[in-house]
């Protein structure tokens, strides 16, 4: 199945403020996401995704604000292809409650069936609708935010079992106003998707979506990656360089038109592409009556429903194992939580920092309550207990001082993602997690990283530490061929890989003016597909 696997999790990870945890969906290299349960009373319940920011991320203040910026933008967002943000919380750790899309990503659908052209077409005019209402945002007083969504890929953009398509993670998006801002030197997103003002590092528009929007058209439509090379440095050279082989070559029968609307969104000036979502959006429907199919979700959802009915019934089978292992009767009361509505209020970092002390005040009370028991130091522990506890005290301690704005980042960050999962990580002769994510001091050296995995062929990475950012890595290893054990024996092999090679060069030469495009194994979404 090359779709996530569900894991009940278990009755002591359950408890999270006023929501049930039920089982882990997903986890990145920022945050894990879960499906829980919110019920109030005995009447009203609700599934919705929780988006847990990884613990050992709580005390970095650049990785937090990213946390709150990508909260307060999605929040801002009301439209119905963009997944719905319901609650930012700071406690028990930071967290955003989202809207449950009961579905699939586009990248599990083109794995697992090719859907007709117009269906394709209606999908990515969805996905368009959704990106317009966020690149239209206005602040307060009527000025436009300038909304980039900056990771636009078939992993971001859901379609439910219904056949309507969520638009998600704005993570890393930028607008105007936010605290946090990308360094110099650092470039956020997923390298195949990236339009070329975005991988040159140059200030990007609405325009930079809609060059992703065309890379996803292309895909799903031709089942060919259009930019993916073996390693970043290559996808780079290929989003800023190669040609973009028509689809017409690639599909037999490609209709005109929709080519037309692929290609205009990939056109490396911007001022050539589409001028909005909406535009495209527009192109997409026309083309969709074109081919005299209706506009409705309902013929994406009876796709859906009929490529992924094992899938719906694994999901369903699962809740009801998960809902029957929950005590409703332990809910925590709705107002025993502190949370963070998003409605006007103000979210920054000060708020996560009150909820970070009150917790660190805790554990230091309770080692100074311990300290008393053990030692029985009566004066010392008088102090200790009012000093932590807030309490006056005859002995003079300076009060604590508020944390100031997070400073430009210092260290060079690092986070590196495998696939398959099973993957092993190699970090200069340390095995780590997957995915992985560290701090360095920069400096000259640079990080030897290896991938491997049972039946893959290893892959060796050298990451540079020389300038300060926040560097993404991402590693999809090679399946082994079934028999590799009899190449390169004996004199006779040698000859006849010889003899094969001149007759391929000969074949080449006569058929080159016809021959479409080679599909390697990589381009293809029936195989192992990372973004």
């Amino acid at each position: 199945m090359n779709v996530p696997a569900l894991n009940i999790l278990p009755s002591d990870q359950r408890r999270f403020g006023r929501y049930r945890m039920l089982c882990k969906l997903a986890s990145g290299g920022m945050a894990t996401l879960y499906l829980a349960r919110f019920a109030s009373g005995e009447r009203f319940e609700k599934h919705v995704a929780i988006k847990r920011i990884h613990e050992h991320l709580i005390e970095d203040a650049e990785f937090l604000q990213m946390f709150i910026d990508e909260a307060q933008l999605a929040a801002r967002i009301s439209h119905p292809n963009v997944a719905q943000v319901i609650e930012f919380g700071a406690d028990p750790a930071p967290f955003i409650a989202m809207e449950f899309v009961d579905g699939e990503s586009l990248t599990a659908l083109i794995r697992r069936a090719q859907p007709p052209h117009p269906v394709c077409a209606r999908i990515v005019a969805q996905a368009a609708a959704g990106l317009h209402a966020a690149h239209e945002l206005r602040n307060n007083t009527g000025e436009p935010l300038g909304v980039v969504h900056r990771d636009v890929s078939p992993h971001n953009i859901l379609i439910s079992y219904e056949g309507v398509v969520k638009v998600v993670d704005f993570g890393v998006a930028r607008a105007r106003g936010n605290l946090h801002t990308t360094t110099a030197g650092t470039v956020k997103g997923k390298f195949a998707y990236m339009s070329p003002e975005q991988a040159r590092m140059e200030m990007v528009d609405r325009r930079s979506d809609i060059f992703a929007l065309g890379i996803v058209l292309y895909e799903i439509t031709t089942r060919y990656r259009l930019f993916k090379a073996p390693n970043e440095a290559a996808t780079v050279s290929k989003v800023l360089h190669a040609d973009i082989v028509p689809p017409s070559v690639l599909v037999p029968h490609y209709p005109p038109t929709l080519e037309r609307i692929v290609l205009k969104a990939l056109n490396r000036d911007p001022s050539e592409r589409y001028e909005s979502a909406e535009e495209m959006q527009g192109a997409l429907e026309a083309f969709v009556m074109e081919q005299g199919s209706p506009l409705l979700p309902s013929a994406i959802g009876q796709l859906m429903r009929s490529v992924f009915s094992d899938r719906i019934a694994e999901k369903r089978a699962l809740l009801q194992r998960a809902e029957g292992m929950t005590d409703i009767s332990q809910e925590v009361d709705i107002g025993s939580m502190p949370s963070l509505t998003m409605g006007g209020a103000t979210v920054s970092v000060a708020k996560f920092e009150a909820a970070r002390r009150q917790r660190r005040r805790q554990r230091l009370i309770g080692a100074a309550i311990g300290l008393l028991v053990l030692v029985g130091v009566g004066g010392l522990g008088a102090y200790l207990f009012d000093v932590l506890a807030g309490e006056p005290s005859n002995v003079s301690a300076p009060a604590p001082k508020l944390r100031p704005d997070p400073l430009p980042p210092t260290k060079v960050r690092v986070t590196i993602g495998a696939s398959p999962t099973s993957a092993r990580i190699v970090v200069d002769g340390k095995e780590v997690s997957n995915p992985y994510s560290g701090s360095f001091q920069p400096r000259a050296a640079r990080l030897a990283v290896s991938v491997s995995a049972e039946g893959y062929a290893t892959k060796r990475l050298e990451v540079s530490l020389a300038e300060v950012g926040t560097f993404k890595h991402t590693l999809a290893l090679e399946k082994l061929p079934a028999d590799t054990s009899v190449a390169g024996k004996g004199s006779d092999s040698g000859e006849h890989k010889a003899t094969d090679a001149k007759q391929r060069k000969k074949k080449t030469k006569k058929t080159k003016k016809t021959r479409r495009p080679k599909k390697r194994e990589s381009d293809l979404f029936g195989d192992p597909y990372e973004g």
